[in-house]
């Protein structure tokens, strides 16, 4: 199978992905669309409630037997689509770590529910609980006060760096 991302509008990632999974289901290609969402704390709210947002915001993936001209020509057409990555003319298809990763980010669901996360020395931060547990990113900023936290996972095609914030536990091993 061959896994590719797709960037498109944000907010129409599910219409997207239904319009989408229709098309290349309508023509007998062998592929599924994904879009990931996680459970998180609303704290804009008045009183603190549990959401569901996009974990990607405006990403889908695919995976597919073979990605052909038709079935890029027909994706292409889908109201939200803006390109697949890094650009519509020069698809890379996600490889090696990065397709390991998102593997089990389909495995585990398209939803995900919180997870508990620590981070270690050398800023690396791990999910200890949850749906993605043993997951592994860098940290590239940390903010203890408003509880948020934007981690980097490794990719060869697009930078997936997305914070985590107040839907996780962070906690600081020992030295």
């Amino acid at each position: 199978m061959e896994y590719y991302c797709i960037f498109v509008k944000g907010g129409e990632e599910e219409k997207f992905k239904a319009a989408a999974q229709e098309i290349i289901s309508s023509i007998g290609v062998n592929g599924q669309f994904y879009f990931f969402s996680e459970e998180a704390w609303n704290k804009k709210a008045k009183f603190k409630n549990k959401i569901v947002r996009p974990a990607f915001p405006g990403y889908v993936f695919l995976k597919i037997e073979q990605l052909t001209p038709d079935a890029v020509s027909l994706v292409r057409k889908i109201d939200g689509f803006i390109r697949f990555l890094p650009t519509t003319q020069e698809i890379h298809k996600i490889e090696g770590a990065a397709s390991e990763e998102l593997i089990r980010f389909i495995e585990t669901g398209e939803h995900h529910l919180m997870s508990k996360a620590v981070y270690e020395k050398g800023n690396k931060v791990k999910i200890i609980s949850g749906d993605i547990k043993t997951f592994e990113a860098y940290i590239t900023h940390w903010d203890p006060k408003h509880q948020k936290v934007r981690i980097q996972l490794p990719n060869q095609c697009i930078s997936w760096s997305f914070e985590l914030s107040y839907d996780i536990e962070m906690e600081k091993l020992p030295d």
